[in-house]
This record gives structure tokens, C-alpha cells and sequence, in this order.
């Protein structure tokens, strides 16, 4: 089980996106914890809609079993070329 939480719903592009993620149960140990920013793109016609997702890019936040119930801070800077 994990929570997390972001600071705001809106960022700028030119300021990091920031929060916290909280392992609060987990039967097995944990190797690592990524987070995934993905770009999903909607095109829709007469025959209904399509969505595409891509990888803009991945981070590892922590490494190893991390304590159950401590906030881990989240800091994602939006790369320049791959945001819209």
C-alpha cells in the first residue's frame, strides 16, 4: 500500500514537480522506488479516439527497503524538449 500526494495539481513547466510518497505496508522488501512521467496524447475522429502514451522520463527516489511510514520528497524537473 502507498500513498503520495503532489504540492499543487498546476505547474509551470519552468518549476519542479514536488511531493511526497509513503510506503504504508509492503509484504516483501523493496528494491526501489521510480517515478514515471508519462505524456499521453488524444487524437479523436469519427470512429472514436485514440490515446498514446510515452515515457518522458524516469526517476529513481529511493533505493533499497525504505521505512514504512516515512514521507519520501519527490522533486521532478520537467525536461525542456519532451513537455507540452
Amino acid at each position: 500500500c502507498i500513498r503520495g500526494t503532489f504540492r499543487s495539481l498546476e505547474c509551470p513547466l519552468k518549476s519542479p514537480l514536488g511531493g511526497e510518497v509513503v510506503v504504508e505496508r509492503c509484504s516483501v522488501p523493496i528494491r526501489s522506488i521510480e517515478l514515471q512521467l508519462l505524456r499521453v496524447e488524444t487524437c479523436g475522429c469519427a470512429e472514436g479516439y485514440s490515446k498514446d502514451e510515452t515515457e518522458v522520463q524516469n526517476i529513481q527516489i529511493a533505493e533499497g527497503d525504505v521505512p514504512r511510514g516515512l514521507p519520501i520528497p519527490t522533486v521532478m524537473v520537467f525536461p525542456r524538449l519532451f513537455s507540452c
